[in-house]
């Protein structure tokens, strides 16, 4: 039976792969993601499950070094300054009546500091 672990190791038979392909990868993964140890994991799940079947007599995964990551994640602005939410908060849009609670809600954020989805728990 013919077991293809990843599109990375094209149509190669999960028998034939060693544990210098599999560091390999990993190395690459490690400096293409962030957070590249939850695809290390999906990898081994396939070993974890072809060792379990009988289709491997030793599992390469599990005597693997991950390196330490070395992409740093860019994270976008998600904070207003102090301007910028006086800004936004003085807009004409929140200050007409019909949008009272839209103004509350937007105000109880700025100053709290607590997340919008604790602002829509509060009763």
């Amino acid at each position: 039976m013919r077991i293809c672990a990843l599109k990375k190791f094209g149509n190669k038979r999960i028998k034939t792969i060693t544990l210098m392909d599999l560091q390999s990868i990993i190395n690459k993964l490690s400096t293409k993601y962030a957070r590249y140890k939850i695809r290390a994991n999906n990898i081994g799940k396939v070993f974890d499950r072809a060792f379990r079947n009988g289709y491997i007599e030793d599992n390469h995964f599990t005597r693997l070094t991950f390196p330490k990551g070395k992409v740093k994640i860019d994270k976008p602005e998600y904070f207003y300054t102090k301007d910028e939410l006086n800004e936004f908060l003085n807009t004409s849009y929140l200050k007409n009546e019909k949008h009272l609670v839209c103004l509350t809600f937007f105000r109880l954020l700025g100053f709290s500091g607590m997340r919008r989805g604790e602002a829509l728990a509060l009763k």
